[in-house]
């Protein structure tokens, strides 16, 4: 191999590396957008249900029990958009 040619296989190597970042990214966009929804419709249904929920599956009690889990799950999906976030900032040092 010469100098050209290994100039080449190089910089194809880094093509590939920069390719694959572009496509990470744009996937991490979806994933985020796809956590929040999930988490909104999640949040939309106990809220609307809220009294159906109430009068015929424990009452209060299950409530309470649905709110603590709500808030444990809001907690994973923050922890989930801030790793998505951090792909980003690593990658594009923004």
């Amino acid at each position: 191999m010469n100098m050209n040619e290994d100039k080449r296989v190089f910089l194809d190597y880094l093509r590939q590396i920069y390719d694959q970042t572009n496509e990470h990214l744009r996937e991490q966009e979806h994933k985020r957008d796809q956590v929040v929804t999930f988490y909104a419709v999640l949040i939309s249904f106990i809220i609307t249900a809220n009294h159906t929920i109430q009068a015929n599956f424990g009452g209060p009690v299950m409530m309470m029990i649905l709110d603590l889990a709500l808030c444990v799950i809001g907690a994973i999906v923050c922890i989930s958009i801030a790793s998505l976030r951090g792909w980003h900032t690593q990658y594009l040092r923004a």
